[in-house]
């Protein structure tokens, strides 16, 4: 919560050089924290590799964000060559995914289904880290590759959640397969 606080405060303060004095901490911490849940171990469980996988951007956006600060204090702000990546690896990557994932346990949990999602949810899943990587490529790579970049991001983000939605849209339409309310 202090990195977070502290990225916040120092942005406000359009202090982006010295973001990595928060943002540094915030990702070792992340990563040392998904390495010791045993993100490896909970690829077994689809549902647990989704919560997993969607936390460990967070630690992959403090490493981008601490790599773009480092870069604009050594460079006396001149550069600030990732763009929008640490950015979109937050909101897409982190955020995305852990409501992709959330989306998915809790429309699963409170229609009395199993918590088991079906494959074609878990290929949406693994799309979508391709929408992810799609759009933080687009603000690392050269300018011409960037508008072609956006659009199959754009595209593919589409492709993901149009899926979902008609998957899951009836199981909102419908009473529960247990009877319970709800």
């Amino acid at each position: 919560m202090a990195g977070s606080a502290g990225h916040g405060l120092l942005q406000l303060a359009d202090a982006y050089a010295w973001l990595w004095l928060c943002d540094a901490p915030l990702a070792v911490a992340t990563l040392y924290l998904s390495w010791c849940w045993n993100l490896r171990r909970s690829l077994a469980v689809p549902m647990l590799a989704v919560l997993h996988i969607g936390f460990a951007w967070l630690g992959i956006a403090a490493l981008l964000y601490t790599v773009q600060s480092l870069i604009l204090l050594l460079s006396h702000g001149e550069s600030s060559m990732l763009g929008l990546a640490p950015l979109h690896a937050l909101s897409i990557g982190c955020f995305s995914t852990l409501l992709i994932g959330m989306g998915t346990r809790v429309t699963l949990g409170h229609s009395g289904k199993p918590i088991n999602p079906g494959r074609s949810i878990q290929l949406l899943f693994v799309a979508f880290q391709a929408v992810v990587l799609l759009r933080v490529l687009a603000d690392v790579l050269p300018g011409s590759w960037r508008a072609w970049l956006y659009l199959a991001a754009a595209a593919a983000w589409l492709a993901c959640f149009l899926p979902w939605v008609i998957i899951y849209l009836p199981v909102y339409l419908k009473p529960r397969l247990d009877g319970r309310p709800g």
